[in-house]
């Protein structure tokens, strides 16, 4: 099947196209924002108002005409249509950390940051229904294919290792230990793959997804963005927030989508509890783990007293 590319309509045309609806003033509005968009809608919605002659309430009707909650989601969406212009490390270090934020006030805007990264994705897989539904294909299929190259080697491993603990046939593709040249060779129509891919993109997961759709695999995709060049090849991409107050993108959200993807499936599958067992007595027969309580107790001996003066002998 050939996949046709399709790119998001964008923030400031989706405004631009419900302006009509509200006349000048909406026109007037949206030809403010778009002046320097899509840091404008980033300003202060009062100082917004001023330059675009305009009110709070036509600020909410535009963003609800143009499909959105209110303007705080349109705010929202600005802020991750700039964190996606920062393409670079030394990019977003430049315009986040170039002026050394005081410590305490960087924490607390990377804690806003993260809690919002995580709650706004894993509601929006939540509500649209991807999230059940890729867990749904991973139990369902007869083997599973992790993929995931350069910084995302770490997401695959971490969803790979909790796969295996209550599914069989759970493979991770890393292009190091495992190459997808090696092992995609047996895949088929009743497999089922999970592709990472976070900007930048490595060619070699975009690769390997190309020879699964070839093969007829179907492919999960969690990605950053739903013009990235996973997200337009794959059945069922999974959309995660990496904005950062930070010079690298955050990991976040990626490793929650991952968490909960892996805590869905375990609930599908029939055969978890049994294998969780199996599992547990399997480590136990091979002493795979040092639990804290198997620590060996260290006897601790008293020191020997010093002599005391009447005890003590002297050469002579």
């Amino acid at each position: 099947m050939n996949v046709v590319p399709h790119r998001p309509t964008s923030l400031l045309q989706c405004l631009e196209d419900a302006a009509p609806a509200f006349g000048e003033p909406g026109r007037r509005l949206v030809r403010t924002i778009a002046q320097d968009y899509p840091r404008a809608l980033l300003d202060e919605p009062a100082r917004l108002l001023r330059r675009g002659a305009a009110s709070p309430q036509l600020l909410d009707e535009l963003a609800a005409a143009a499909g959105f909650r209110d303007f705080a989601e349109v705010r929202q969406r600005a802020r991750i249509t700039v964190d996606r212009e920062l393409r670079t490390p030394g990019a977003r270090f430049s315009a986040r950390l170039a002026r050394h934020p005081a410590p305490k006030s960087l924490v607390d805007r990377i804690i806003e940051r993260e809690t919002s990264n995580v709650a706004s994705t894993l509601r929006s897989l939540a509500n649209n229904g991807s999230l059940a539904l890729a867990a749904e294909m991973l139990v369902a299929g007869r083997r599973r294919y992790i993929i995931g190259e350069r910084k995302s080697y770490a997401y695959a491993h971490l969803l790979g290792a909790d796969l295996q603990s209550f599914l069989p046939s759970v493979t991770v593709l890393d292009g190091l230990v495992n190459r997808p040249m090696d092992v995609l060779v047996d895949a088929t129509q009743r497999d089922v793959a999970v592709c990472f891919s976070v900007r930048r993109y490595s060619r070699g997961s975009v690769a390997a997804v190309h020879a699964l759709r070839r093969a007829g695999t179907p492919v999960i995709g969690i990605t950053d963005d739903a013009a990235s060049p996973l997200a337009n090849l794959v059945e069922l991409p999974l959309i995660a927030e990496i904005g950062s107050e930070s010079l690298v993108d955050s990991p976040t959200a990626i490793a929650s989508v991952l968490h909960a993807l892996a805590t869905l499936a375990a609930v599908h599958a029939r055969s978890a509890r049994h294998r969780l067992t199996a599992r547990e007595e399997l480590a136990s027969d091979l002493a795979v783990y040092s639990e804290a309580t198997e620590a060996p107790a260290v006897a601790l001996s008293e020191p020997e007293p010093s002599p005391g003066p009447q005890q003590r002998t002297v050469a002579t």
